[in-house]
């Protein structure tokens, strides 16, 4: 069975996410301490040491949670083959190794390059198309002229976070201002060029 719990709904009734997932679950008879032994068991969360009823979640824990709410969104379900071709692809046109002076490698995993092109459609509603996301790729790396110490690695071309000075989350896709301005000419705006 699929359900649905819209954040509209939830305000009309006058009730937080968290309050309906509380009674949802006592409507189930849900034996916490059964299920806190069975996500043990399976390594997705670890047991508190002051309360073995209660799960300690990770960041194990956190990425797992995001993986099957991303995975159930109707935009990349069923679509993994999709996906997984697209990001190879994109990894084709990556230098191979690792980016100079760290320890990370320019095309990343099949995994985690899928994983930031399925976050960047749901997150952003955004519906990618192969040709345009290809193209864009490919003159990203061109443009650096086989100088690639100030080019982001794949997985941060396509969808990077950072927080401010000020703790706010800023989102950075290069990919999609390339996709959204390409065909756009560049102008030459310096004026030391310029002639008087």
């Amino acid at each position: 069975m699929k359900y649905t719990i819209d954040p509209a709904v939830l305000e009309k009734y006058n009730i937080t996410l968290e309050e309906f997932l509380w009674l949802f679950l006592n409507r189930k008879n849900v034996n916490t301490k059964q299920l806190t032994d069975s996500l043990v068991s399976k390594g997705i969360v670890d047991r508190s040491v002051l309360d073995s009823t209660k799960p300690i979640l990770s960041d194990k824990s956190s990425a797992f949670i995001s993986s099957v709410l991303l995975d159930s969104d109707k935009s990349v379900k069923n679509k993994d083959a999709e996906f997984e071709e697209l990001a190879k692809e994109m990894q084709e046109l990556y230098p191979k190794g690792r980016k100079s002076g760290t320890t990370y490698y320019w095309r990343g995993s099949l995994i985690e390059i899928t994983k930031k092109l399925k976050t960047l459609v749901v997150k952003y509603n955004i519906e990618l198309n192969k040709e345009k996301i290809l193209e864009a790729t490919k003159s990203y790396v061109q443009s650096f002229n086989g100088d690639y110490t100030k080019m982001r690695l794949l997985k941060y071309f396509i969808l990077k976070t950072d927080r401010d000075a000020d703790g706010n989350i800023e989102i950075k896709s290069d990919l999609m201002t390339l996709v959204q301005n390409s065909g756009q000419e560049d102008t030459d705006n310096d004026w030391t060029s310029r002639t008087i």
